[in-house]
């Protein structure tokens, strides 16, 4: 006989709305969501089916059940909840925005409505209203980590970026086994310009779950922000044997292997993906981009002009375009094309660059340095940049300008453009960014270089930032991690957070471990890292990965793999 879900409290009433309200209590709240499953009532069948990702059926089911009569407010309100993710999920914003409306006006206790209702205004472009109704859904449910995570999402957009970092550290520390929140808080590090530590983060939410594909693709977007190309791809390799038609995944494993002057790779992914999303201008641009670079002009010229009949204003499009010819040797036809991307955005140091190598075949010195100049400004790592200002003026890219009263040992900090670096004066051509988790000043605390096996690692210490609690501010202590022997650095992780020390454990194996005061932990492979035949750092992650996921074919076969479930982080994280 079926039971009926009247039995339970107001919040379980269908299988998503208990979960939703629930899942981050305990084991409770899954065991009673399966057996509200196993009730096999409509409502029970619309939650089932939206944890599996059928949201048209999960739909239909719940209209069904909403056309009863004798239906109590709290019922109603919970099907119109999850009527209304099913909605969303299938792109029916309005509709889906209708329905959570209807449910906070009839039972307005449900934290899970608000939640849901703000991400469907998330979709809508309207941050700041989805930002007040995570708010509401938390001062229901205080422990509610999808709807911190998610209110972390919305004042990212909103530039908030402070305020998205302390979010994502409370949901990561409501659901510490979640992927979601950590590989969030790197997304703002990566914004930020804090790549280090955004890998940490990417790599956490890896280790979480080895087949979370963002995680991937933000590490490798991390690890070409600092030019490391090939981990990138590797990165990107694993990703796609879980989801190998992934049109993200396959432009950002594409664009890598043009970073890496890998063309052919490149151009096998790029061509699925033009095949896969032919509306996507992108993919003609970057397709563009790897058949320019490999010499077939005409090809190359067919993409970008694709490309820019589907979007006017791709500025990618115009600056490859602009950079083909200079390489065909059409400079004035070049010099056009670099005007009009500029004219759309003037943040991208290529641009700048490729015009300046332009302006600089067209015997126009002055200008092409200073388009140099700018790229330089804009990347102040762009080796390019520098090479032109060389050519031109002979200046070189030199030490940052020492501040005043920084120095500790032979260490000083040193500011260029606006970020800030330490620099050593027994290892010239050594600069360690200093990543601050806020403010725009550093203080350096303490250096030690390790003895025995760990001879060639120094570690670096200083003031990051702070953070604020109940309890008052607290210092952030961060830590550089150095590979002396090969002026690298290898990463940069917590040290202190008030009084509360990072648990640092060099073991006996030649391994690094490093718990963070946010319970985050990372491994150093430093033995692998002071191997004069093995000089790059390898992850715990990573190595897991390599061993779990074969290396990429260039053949078009790809391993093929059930369709995946809807967990329930799908479902409550945006």
């Amino acid at each position: 006989m079926k039971r009926d879900l009247v039995g339970y409290r107001p919040a379980l009433r269908s299988a998503i709305c208990l979960t939703l309200a629930l899942i981050w209590a305990g084991d409770n709240g899954t065991a009673l969501a399966q057996q509200a499953i196993a009730t096999g009532s409509p409502a029970a069948i619309g939650g089932e089916t939206l944890l599996r990702g059928d949201f048209a059926k999960a739909f239909d089911s719940l209209s069904r059940e909403l056309e009863a009569n004798d239906l109590s407010n709290d019922k109603r309100a919970a099907l119109l909840n999850d009527r209304g993710v099913a909605q969303w999920r299938i792109g029916a914003l309005k509709p889906a925005l209708d329905d959570l409306n209807k449910a906070a006006t009839i039972y307005p206790e449900f934290a899970s409505t608000y939640n849901n209702r703000g991400n469907v205004l998330l979709a809508l472009q309207a941050p700041a209203e989805a930002v007040k109704d995570f708010e509401r859904a938390i001062l229901l449910s205080p422990g509610y980590a999808a709807a911190y995570n998610n209110r972390a999402i919305a004042q990212m957009q909103l530039g908030n970026l402070d305020a998205a970092i302390a979010d994502f550290s409370k949901a990561t520390e409501l659901a510490p086994n979640a992927p979601a929140p950590i590989n969030g808080r790197g997304r703002v590090h990566l914004e930020s310009g804090r790549p280090f530590l955004a890998l940490r983060d990417f790599s956490r939410s890896i280790a979480l779950d080895p087949g979370y594909r963002p995680g991937y693709r933000n590490r490798a977007l991390g690890r070409m922000a600092l030019r490391q190309y090939a981990v990138a791809i590797e990165d990107l390799n694993n990703a796609l044997t879980f989801a190998p038609n992934d049109p993200g995944l396959l432009l950002t494993r594409g664009t890598a292997a043009i970073a890496a002057q890998s063309y052919g790779p490149a151009l096998l992914d790029l061509d699925k993906l033009v095949g896969l999303t032919p509306g996507s201008a992108a993919a003609f641009a970057e397709r563009g981009r790897a058949k320019a670079l490999m010499g077939s002009f005409p090809e190359a010229m067919a993409d970008f002009a694709k490309a820019i009949e589907i979007d006017p204003k791709n500025r990618d499009a115009f600056i490859y375009r602009a950079e083909a010819h200079q390489l065909n040797n059409e400079p004035d036809l070049g010099l056009a094309d670099a005007e009009r991307a500029l004219k759309i955005d003037q943040s991208l140091g290529l641009a700048f660059r490729v015009r300046g190598r332009i302006e600089e075949a067209l015997g126009q010195k002055t200008e092409a340095a200073a388009d140099f100049e700018q790229a330089a400004r804009l990347d102040i790592d762009d080796p390019e940049a520098w090479a032109g200002l060389q050519r031109l003026t002979g200046k070189t890219r030199t030490d940052p300008t020492e501040l005043e009263d920084t120095r500790l040992d032979s260490w000083a900090i040193g500011k260029d453009g606006d970020r800030l670096f330490a620099r050593n004066d027994r290892l010239p051509g050594l600069l360690v960014p200093l990543e601050l988790l806020n403010g725009d000043s550093a203080r350096l605390t303490g250096y030690e270089e390790k003895p025995g096996q760990f001879k060639g690692i120094g570690v670096l210490r200083y003031s990051a930032g702070s953070s604020a609690d109940k309890s008052g501010a607290k210092e952030i202590e961060l830590a550089a991690i150095i590979d002396l022997t090969h002026k690298q650095l290898l990463g940069i992780e917590p040290y202190r957070e008030g009084e509360t020390l990072a648990g640092w454990t060099w073991a006996d194996t030649g391994d690094l471990s490093v718990k963070g005061p946010d319970g985050v932990s990372s491994v150093y492979h430093l033995a692998l890292a002071l191997d004069p035949v093995a000089p790059t750092i390898v992850s715990s992650a990573r190595q897991q990965q390599r061993a779990q996921a074969p290396r990429r074919q260039a053949s078009a076969s790809q391993p093929t793999h059930k369709k995946k479930s809807f967990t329930l982080f799908d479902l409550l994280f945006n």
